[in-house]
């Protein structure tokens, strides 16, 4: 059982190095959060070896719906390991930005240029490579977690608390925080990209 374990670690790390990280293309996101992650990888590997009408088979682990979830499932799953999935009505979805602020700075960023109150949908997000919203006095981010396309993000001098959006963000290569009200990075530590991040003139106690 561990060997096979290995096994599938090492094919998850070959297709992590091959692909470009973007959208899935079969729905492997079995806990719901968005992303293709290791969570799923442990539910899927709980389901592998199983068939139809053997009593423990789940037919959504069943990825090219061929009665028995096996190596050729495998495959499919690693094939969209790290990737994130559309929300059920695809790019067209609208995406809620509770933060009058922040929807601002995103609807007039260079990539969108959008109509004052147009909806912003999940693929204008995913195109979104730089923001900039220094000094806005942001206090929310709920919605951002959708640009996961973003490398470059400036959220310095704001009201900002609560950084668990930026937990999926992880093509950042720079992200700029001073100036907040932050407490808790744990959001971060995925964010292994990071080349350069400022965390300075927060309330943070503990960086370990």
């Amino acid at each position: 059982m561990l060997n096979r374990f290995l096994g599938y670690l090492a094919v998850l790390a070959l297709a992590l190095a091959m692909q470009q990280p973007v959208v899935a293309q079969n729905n492997a996101d079995f806990d719901g959060d968005g992303t293709v992650g290791f969570s799923d990888f442990l539910a899927f590997a709980g389901q592998y070896g199983t068939q139809r009408g053997d009593g423990r088979y789940q037919a959504k682990y069943d990825l090219n719906s061929d009665g028995a979830i096996d190596f050729s499932d495998f495959l499919l799953f690693a094939s969209s390991y790290g990737k994130s999935v559309p929300p059920s009505g695809g790019g067209s979805t609208e995406v809620v930005i509770p933060d009058a602020k922040l929807r601002a700075v995103i609807s007039d960023s260079w990539h969108l240029r959008k109509a004052l109150g147009a909806p912003i949908t999940w693929g204008d997000m995913t195109t979104l490579t730089t923001l900039r919203a220094r000094e806005r006095n942001i206090n929310n981010l709920t919605g951002l977690e959708f640009a996961t396309n973003l490398t470059y993000l400036d959220l310095a001098t704001n009201r900002i608390s609560d950084i668990a959006a930026l937990s999926r963000l992880t093509k950042l290569d720079t992200l700029d925080l001073g100036n907040n009200q932050i407490s808790d990075i744990t959001a971060l530590s995925g964010l292994t990209n990071l080349t350069r991040l400022d965390l300075g003139y927060n309330q943070l106690s503990d960086i370990t």
